[in-house]
Formats: structure tokens, sequence, C-alpha cells
């Protein structure tokens, strides 16, 4: 993310250890849109949902410093933006790797009985500057099942990860459960080069566990635990120093009440600044005035970030 420069000044005057209270003291699970707050009361949390509004922003970064050696040192900034009500984009860099990404997501929802499935539209771009190669990945789809009972969450459907420069490719299936036994969260992912038809590695296992690599020779061996990974908090400005349209500060009110379980308070501050979002594009209509996005821009239906990092490098800026 491009920070300006109260947060970088703020960011760089922070330590690199973060006790966890002062990270959850910011961390409100309530940026993207759809996103569920958490209580004592699992189905409570599932019913209550906050909108993501236009214009709305979630920034923050992670300092991997005290997770990884320190030749992997790194920080890696995020920023992510409410496009319209049904659109979110997302930007992401580290300036001491050189890469970045930008992805884009809207979502249809279908009812299927007992389960919603919701398909993920957009794409992930993932640029390695140094290799000057970029990656081309899709999303898979969300299930939530069981939604009359205990409702719980898997992921299903095809993914691929294209890259025009090498020709690689990988197609990546996510697999549900079966009704009857089976594992929950596999994936079976063939990576292909461009001039062969069948794949010369193949990855397959739980993907929130432990998966499976098989390589050319043929042998199957760990490719990657993400159980094992390290948790990094992210780290973020103050309430009081976020700008206006900060998810965090947006909805603050919200989830302080709802922490409290005041939810005919947090209905009541929900709603306001819902209304206050529906007059602003009320007058803009009556005013012919066109909303403009702050962030990003749209180019050929996808929305991009527009100042992404390879930009930056190549006028010498690091924002």
């Amino acid at each position: 993310m491009a920070v300006d420069g109260q947060c970088d000044k703020y960011f760089k005057n922070q330590s690199a250890v973060k006790s966890r209270s002062q990270s959850r003291h910011y961390e409100f699970r309530v940026m993207r849109s759809g996103s569920r707050i958490g209580s004592s009361s699992p189905r409570r949390a599932v019913k209550y949902h906050l909108n993501g509004l236009m214009s709305g922003r979630a920034s923050d970064y992670k300092n991997l410093a005290t997770k990884f050696p320190d030749d992997y040192n790194k920080i890696i900034r995020y920023s992510s933006y409410t496009i319209l009500s049904k659109v979110s984009a997302f930007y992401a860099e580290n300036i001491a790797k050189k890469v970045c990404l930008n992805a884009n997501i809207w979502t249809k929802s279908k009812f299927l009985g007992l389960s919603i499935g919701v398909h993920m539209i957009g794409q992930a771009c993932i640029n390695l500057l140094q290799h000057n190669e970029e990656y081309v990945c899709t999303f898979p789809n969300a299930y939530a099942r069981s939604i009359f009972s205990i409702p719980w969450i898997e992921l299903g459907g095809k993914v691929t990860i294209t890259c025009s420069k090498t020709g690689y490719f990988a197609n990546i299936e996510f697999l549900t459960k079966p009704f009857y036994g089976g594992n929950k969260n596999q994936i079976n992912c063939e990576v292909f080069s461009p001039y062969e038809k069948n794949p010369y590695l193949t990855v397959s296992g739980a993907w929130n566990g432990t998966m499976y690599i098989k390589d050319p020779a043929g042998e199957c061996h760990e490719f990657l635990d993400t159980s094992s990974m390290p948790i990094q908090s992210k780290v973020v400005l103050p309430i009081h120093a976020q700008r206006e349209y900060e998810s965090r500060k947006i909805w603050y009110d919200v989830a302080k009440c709802l922490k409290a379980k005041r939810l005919e308070m947090a209905t009541e501050i929900k709603h306001e600044i819902e209304e206050k979002q529906r007059s602003k594009a009320r007058e803009r209509s009556e005013s012919a005035v066109k909303w403009e996005c702050q962030f990003f821009e749209e180019i050929n239906g996808n929305w991009i970030y527009k100042k992404p990092l390879y930009k930056r490098l190549s006028k010498n800026i690091d924002e």
C-alpha cells in the first residue's frame, strides 16, 4: 500500500514487536463487505454483518522481522478499498522483495437449499518485479453449509494461475466435502510447463494443513504445512489518526457496541452510517456528479491500483 506521509511517520516510530493486546485494540474484523463480528454467541455473530461502504478503506502493514530470519526480513503493506457496494479491490506490496499484488473481486450468491453458494468473480495479479513476471490468479467459490443449524464455511471450485511470459500455468481444484465421509478443505493442483501436455508436478492435501508434492522424479514429500506457519498481527494507525473513510474508524462505535452486547445501539449507529451514504449518493445523482475512486481505476473491467510498486520504482519514488 502506498501509505501517506502521516502513516509512514507513525509506522516508522513504532517498535518492531507489538504486544498481542496492543494489536487487538485496533484489529477489528469489520473491514470487508459481508464480514462477521465475533462474539460469545457463534450464531449471533453469523447473523450480524457490516456492509462495505463506497470509498471505505482498510490500511495496515505486517512486520515479519520477528517471525522470520534476518535475511528474510520484510514489511508487507496492505490496502483494501470498497469500489462499489459489491466490488472490493485489494493491493499489497513488499518493497524489499520487489513483489506486489493487485486484486479485485465481486460476488454472486445462490441459495442451494441447506447451503448458500458464493461465486467469486475477479482476479489477482502478482508481480515479481525482479523477474519481470506477472501471475494471474482466479478465486475459488465459497459455500456456507448447514445454514439452519451450525453453519460452517468451505471453499470449492477450480482456480487457475497463469504466467504469460513463461507459459507456465497451474490448475487447482478446491474439493468440497462429500455428503458421506471424506475430509474438509482438500485441494488438488497440477502444474504444467508450456511444452508438455502432462503435469510435471502435482500438489495435494489440505489447503489449511499439510500439502504434499509429487515432483518430476515421481517422489512424494511434504510441500507445505500451513498450520505451522507463524501468525503475524497487523499494525495499524490508532483510530484518532485514521482517515475519514478508514473502515476501522467508520465501524468503530458499532464494533464497540457489539462487543458490549448492546445490539440495539449497534443497529442504530449502523443505520445512521448507511443512511449517510445513501444521502450522499442522492446528492451526487441530483447534481449529476460522477463518483470517482480515489486509489483504484477501472481498466478493461478490472480495478487497478493507481500507484503500484512497479510504477513508483520506475520513477525512483518510494511512497
